[in-house]
């Protein structure tokens, strides 16, 4: 009986320890979510800079094509 008891409480603190792990990732995923989205929206910011600057670059050389 006392051999049963040792048995399961190793693999309730087994248990214990894998639902810590999994709660653990689980906070990591949340961070790693919440910085892509912060990345994805500075790559957004980046993206129109790009096509802004597209249509600077190419009203320059509409001008310099006029003169």
């Amino acid at each position: 009986m006392a051999k049963e008891k040792d048995l399961k409480k190793s693999a309730a603190d087994k248990m214990e320890t894998l639902v810590e792990q999994y709660n653990e990732l689980q906070g990591s995923i949340q961070k790693l979510q919440g910085n892509i989205q912060e990345l994805n929206g500075r790559l957004a910011e980046v993206q129109t800079e790009i096509v802004k600057q597209q249509g600077y670059l190419k009203a320059l050389d509409d001008i310099n094509e006029k003169n």
